[in-house]
């Protein structure tokens, strides 16, 4: 599991967003948003999956099929539903105890399934809905200085990189920034990582293979 506290300060920064742009209820699907907020997303499905936010708190809905690695990987405890029962039940607990205003302000993922969305619309009968994409973008440029070291860390790496100073280990921590670019949408970042990874793959071999010609002229 990864540090909950830091996705928890996201969900925080999302209320914040929300009130501000008067939201009463976001709802996130199994997306990069997903990840960005709690660390985890499952593969999206005909599975009825997500996660609500309010002003003031927050609830996932997710099948029983994934519902245990969820909780593995994100800390949270989640609310279940099982194929044979169908999820309407989950839904209507989750938003039941967010206590969703009438007359309410949604936000939806837009990446979120029409017929998921109109599980929650037919029961929150919102006043408007209106994509979640504004949010999160807002959301994401404004960085917590826990981001802004991460990213620095990783630029840090990058420039020792061109040097040659980098270990086969930070290769690897490498890679796992990439990916936490690619599913966050960051493309630029993580595009320049891969070339960066190519660039240090290729003196790595290069200086793999000076070490094994210099050790078959020895043994010689």
């Amino acid at each position: 599991m990864k540090d909950a506290s830091a996705f928890q300060e996201r969900i925080r920064r999302l209320q914040d967003e929300m009130i501000q742009s008067e939201v009463d209820l976001t709802i996130i699907a199994p997306t990069a948003n997903m990840r960005y907020l709690t660390g985890f997303a499952p593969l999206m499905d005909e599975r009825f999956c997500a996660l609500l936010v309010s002003q003031n708190s927050f609830s996932m809905v997710v099948p029983d099929l994934n519902a245990d690695q969820v909780e593995t990987h994100t800390g949270l405890t989640v609310i279940r539903w099982k194929d044979e029962l169908g999820p309407n039940e989950a839904i209507d607990s989750a938003i039941s105890q967010l206590a969703v205003p009438s007359n309410s302000i949604l936000a939806a993922d837009n990446s979120m399934r029409a017929e998921h969305l109109l599980l929650i619309q037919d029961r929150t009968m919102p006043e408007s809905s209106l994509p979640a994409g504004e949010l999160m973008s807002r959301l994401r440029i404004t960085k917590t200085q826990d981001e802004i070291i991460k990213a620095t860390s990783v630029a840090d790496r990058l420039r020792r990189s061109s040097k040659e100073e980098i270990s086969i280990d930070e290769l690897g921590e490498l890679y796992k920034e990439m990916a936490d670019a690619v599913s966050l949408l960051e493309f630029e970042r993580a595009a320049e990582i891969r070339d960066k990874i190519k660039t240090i793959k290729r003196r790595l071999e290069m200086k793999q293979g000076r070490k094994y010609q210099t050790k078959r002229h020895t043994q010689k």
